[in-house]
Parts: structure tokens; C-alpha cells; sequence
């Protein structure tokens, strides 16, 4: 929802007489929606009544003081796997993709589980290091915050995987170069 749709929103109310109050009943009407979401909607009103106040139309920008919405109660709560879909689902990912099974016990986020290198994983220690993420299609060498960048203890099982895949992966590229150089 644009700038424009808040008008339709917030009704008969000019700018002028927009108060605070306006601003968090149309926020509270849409609180079905993500706060990210919620926070664009006032952005995009915010940015309108800073045009109305370089204007000198009103005194000073009233969205800026309204508070958002409360996160509803009944808010579906976030389901987990229990440990045997768990488990499932890490058999189902070993073979073809390990680095699901990363995740998935480790709880990396997408972005970190694409950048991560073999120089990131301690086998022998069996622990993984996060120091690299995806941020659109681009490796970055720091996530975000600092917090982001950590070790993980990686338990056994998901260490025996990844040997199993390192020598699996080092045997294709073996065969592969045997294969260049035969050419």
C-alpha cells in the first residue's frame, strides 16, 4: 500500500487535521500484517507529511510519534520439526544435499549456509565457522552484525557427513582432472 492508498485509509481527515491517533488506528486496522510491512505503510505516510511540512502545510510530522500495534495473541505460533522429522529429513538431504542438513542442525541462515567453504569447517575439531554470508547474489566476507560471525560445535553425525562428502567431492574433481588431462 502507497502513499496514495493512505488517503482512502485514514478517510475524510486532511493532512492537517491528521493526528497521531489517525495514524495508529489505520496501523491497528492492518495489524494482520508483518511489521516490516507495517513499517513501510508509515513510511510511505511519513514521507508525505514531510512534503506537506517542507510546505510549511503543517507543523510537524505525526506518524513519527505513532506507536505500532501490539502483535496480535493469536498470532499462529512458529511450528518446529520434532525430532523424528527431524531425523527424516536429514537422511532424505545427506546424499544429494549436505548443506540442507547444515542447516538444519546447525541453524544457519540461508544466506550463511551458501557461503560457507570448506576453509570455514574444522573436521577434525568438528566445528563449522560462520564468517561469510550471501547478500543478493554476492558472497560478503561480514554478515550484517557481529553477532552473525561465530563457531558452532557441529555433533558427530553431521561431521561424518561431511567427511563422507569432502572425500566424495575430492574423488569427482580426482576423476575430473584425470579426464582433462586424457584430452
Amino acid at each position: 500500500m502507497a502513499a496514495d492508498k493512505w488517503l482512502a485509509e485514514i478517510g475524510p481527515v486532511r493532512i492537517t487535521e491528521l493526528t497521531t491517533r489517525d495514524v495508529e488506528a489505520v496501523l491497528a486496522d492492518h495489524d494482520h500484517l508483518a511489521r516490516s510491512s507495517l513499517r513501510h505503510l508509515r513510511s510511505a505516510l511519513s514521507q508525505a507529511i514531510n512534503f506537506a511540512m517542507r510546505r510549511d502545510d503543517v507543523g510537524r510530522n505525526v506518524s513519527l510519534a505513532a506507536m505500532m500495534p501490539v502483535e496480535s495473541a493469536s498470532t499462529e505460533p512458529c511450528k518446529s520439526l520434532d525430532a523424528d522429522e527431524a531425523a527424516k529429513l536429514f537422511d532424505l538431504c545427506s546424499t544429494d544435499a549436505p548443506v540442507f542438513c547444515v542447516s538444519l542442525v546447525l541453524g544457519l541462515r540461508p544466506g550463511e549456509a551458501t557461503a560457507l567453504r570448506w576453509d570455514c569447517i574444522d573436521l577434525d575439531a568438528e566445528v563449522l565457522h560462520v564468517r561469510r554470508t550471501v547478500r543478493g547474489r554476492q558472497i560478503v566476507d561480514e554478515p550484517k552484525t557481529a553477532g552473525a560471525v561465530r563457531s558452532l560445535a557441529m555433533p558427530t553425525r553431521l561431521t561424518a557427513l561431511l567427511r563422507r562428502h569432502r572425500a566424495e567431492q575430492l574423488a569427482t574433481r580426482m576423476a575430473a582432472e584425470r579426464c582433462d588431462s586424457c584430452a
